[in-house]
């Protein structure tokens, strides 16, 4: 069954979905639906509920002009321990499908689509399109994410990187790169986005305006979310990347680097 969240629940809703099986994405966040909310999604918070299994999820919904309303659920719902389906997971979450599209028709007589984005191992068993769901054409957010266990020694995880890669951070560490946190203010903002920009040029893919990062940014790092971080040498600033925090999980959410000195290997260190 799925119901609306009370008041309540949404009052404490980070600490709900920090819950969920997947152990929370922070797309699924109260302050991430605040910025959507920024945008023009309303944000429609969601608790599914069967024997042994409650998911805490967002709906963001929005006008597709006379078409009707749209709903996406970012990054979730969160059924999946570890991205992977087993016999449980996978009940409950063909479950809950059957369950959204009652939910969605029964309270919003405009709704056209419904987007869901679980997260899920390339090799999953389950089979979507017997579900009623298909492959997007677009995708909203990045295609695959590479989990890096950090609970390992930093010398674990540097020796189960490629050899060139280990060699590029270590040479940056010689050449005294110097990692550095800063302030997500309108410096940071400024500085971040044209390190994007620079990488931009480079890799020619679609960058949004500074206001839609200005946001975020600012949102996630006030509410202890988010950290800009920097590489420099010598007073350079080479690279910069935007972290985001939530629950036991860390994101490398935006990065970019300058030309200057690229042969010291900053992105590497950071």
């Amino acid at each position: 069954m799925i119901r609306y969240a009370s008041e309540a629940e949404i009052e404490t809703w980070d600490s709900l979905v920090l819950n969920n099986a997947d152990g929370g994405h922070i797309y699924q966040s109260k302050e991430w639906s605040r910025v959507k909310q920024y945008n023009g999604w309303e944000p429609v918070y969601c608790i599914y509920e069967a024997t042994a299994c409650v998911v805490y999820f967002v709906l963001l919904k929005k006008s597709a002009s006379i078409l009707g309303n749209i709903y996406y659920c970012s990054k979730g719902p969160g059924f999946f321990e570890h991205s992977s389906e087993d016999k449980d997971s996978s009940a409950h979450f063909m479950e809950f499908v059957n369950d959204l599209k009652s939910f969605v028709h029964k309270h919003d007589s405009q709704a056209i689509l419904v987007k869901l984005e679980p997260e899920l191992d390339d090799d999953t068993k389950l089979d979507l399109a017997q579900m009623g769901l298909f492959k997007s054409k677009a995708d909203l957010q990045f295609k695959a994410t590479i989990f890096v266990d950090i609970s390992k020694s930093e010398e674990e995880i540097i020796n189960s990187f490629k050899q060139k890669t280990r060699y590029n951070i270590r040479l940056a560490e010689r050449k005294e790169v110097k990692i550095e946190l800063r302030d997500m203010d309108d410096n940071g903002v400024d500085l971040m986005y044209s390190l994007m920009q620079a990488t931009q040029k480079r890799a020619g893919f679609f960058l949004r305006q500074k206001d839609y990062f200005a946001n975020y940014w600012k949102a996630l790092a006030d509410a202890g979310m988010g950290q800009l971080i920097v590489a420099t040498h010598e007073g350079d600033v080479l690279g910069g990347v935007f972290v985001t925090i939530f629950g036991s999980k860390g994101y490398y959410k935006d990065g970019g680097s300058f030309e200057t000195k690229r042969n010291l290997m900053a992105p590497y260190l950071l």
